[in-house]
Order: C-alpha cells, then structure tokens, then sequence
C-alpha cells in the first residue's frame, strides 16, 4: 500500500472510532438524563399468606410464633457456622414476601441466637 492510502484508511478508522464514541456519549447523557419508572415488587399490597409461612419457616428449622396476623416471630439457635445460618435466614424471609420488621444475629440478641420479626399487615 502507498503511504496515501496507509493515510486514508487511517483517517477513516480514526473517524468512526470517534463517531462511534460520539454515538456512545450521547446514548450515555440520554440514559443519564431520563429517570428511570420504579418498578413495584409485585408482593406489595397482597394478602400475606401467614400459615404459608408459619409452614416455610418451620420447614427451614426456626422456632415460630404468629401473633394473631400481624406479627410472626421467628427465632433459632446460633449455630458454629454463622454464615450459613445467616443465609437460611434470608431465604426463608425471601420466601414469605413480608416486611421485615426486626432482625438480630449474635450474641447481643438474647439466649436464641438469631431472631427476627416479619410484619404480615
């Protein structure tokens, strides 16, 4: 190839690697200034399933008390591997799609352990 054309095709490459670049800043600043709409859990609003959950709760070997239907307690032992116990924890309050109200881990948290309190209004 002559120098010319080495010259050319690299004013080319140069231009649509900066048109290209160009393109991505504007489609940031459009992503940056529109706000994006709030997606809404689609649990909220729903009738809790409070005996589903009192169920679940039990499968996964916590110590269950529903006060009437606002409240269901949760409590467990603390285990030697705290990490999984903290990870059971969080998949059986996933699975009863309530509010948490109160959550303790440790050994500030009473003779259990672990406990915490899903708000079923």
């Amino acid at each position: 190839m002559t120098p010319q054309a080495v010259k050319r095709t690299n004013i080319v490459a140069s231009a649509l690697f900066i048109g290209g670049g160009l393109v991505c800043f504007a489609m940031a600043g459009f992503l940056l200034a529109v706000p994006a709409k709030p997606r809404i859990a689609s649990y909220i609003g729903a009738t809790p399933d409070v005996p589903g959950c009192v169920v679940a709760l039990k499968h996964q070997n916590f110590d269950v008390k529903a006060d009437g239907s606002h409240l269901i307690t949760a409590k467990a032992f603390l285990q030697p591997n705290a990490y999984d116990q903290l990870q059971q924890a969080s998949l059986a309050i996933a699975l009863c799609h309530m509010p948490l109200k109160t959550f303790c881990m440790g050994s500030d948290c009473g003779s259990e352990g672990l406990s915490f309190v899903l708000d079923a209004k």
